[in-house]
């Protein structure tokens, strides 16, 4: 499969649009597909919603890995067919912590089952309406994580 992908993202370009042409155009792809996917992990991680954990969280007894899964991810576009499927299930983040082997097709499925276990056991569930909302609080967070660095360094 490699060898296949190599042929049609590298030498088929090449070999159609000349090799200067080839390569522009598998480096656009490239960069293009990871900014996207870089997006995709960087809202539900990095974000005002989210629980980031210091050492005193860390060290309780009650913190186990499956509540640590929910409490430092987000989900966005719970109800979005689109956005399940072109983020691959990255907007379904708890669910794909979770449950790593599952297929991204059955998050929409399982996630109702997660989120009332979640209420259950007293276990914030984050979601954000939309892609947007996640950037959102993403950039409020990064400002804000800037602004106490700025501030230590007056």
């Amino acid at each position: 499969s490699k060898i296949f992908s190599v042929g049609y993202m590298l030498i088929l370009p090449c070999y159609f649009q000349g090799i200067v042409n080839g390569l522009k155009l598998v480096i656009t792809a490239h960069l293009c597909c990871g900014e996207i996917l870089a997006l995709m992990f960087i809202v539900t991680h990095i974000n005002e919603a989210c629980e980031f954990l210091d050492e005193t969280h860390r060290k309780k007894e009650s913190n186990n890995w499956a509540e640590m899964q929910v409490r430092t991810s987000i989900n966005w576009s719970l109800d979005s067919f689109f956005w399940t499927h072109f983020s691959g299930g990255l907007n379904h983040q708890i669910e794909h912590h979770l449950f790593p082997g599952i297929c991204h097709c059955n998050y929409p499925y399982i996630q109702p089952i997660v989120k009332k276990t979640c209420l259950e056991y007293n276990i914030p569930y984050r979601e954000l309406p939309s892609l947007l909302s996640a950037i959102k609080g993403m950039v409020n967070h990064l400002y804000e994580m800037g602004n106490k660095v700025n501030s230590k360094h007056d």
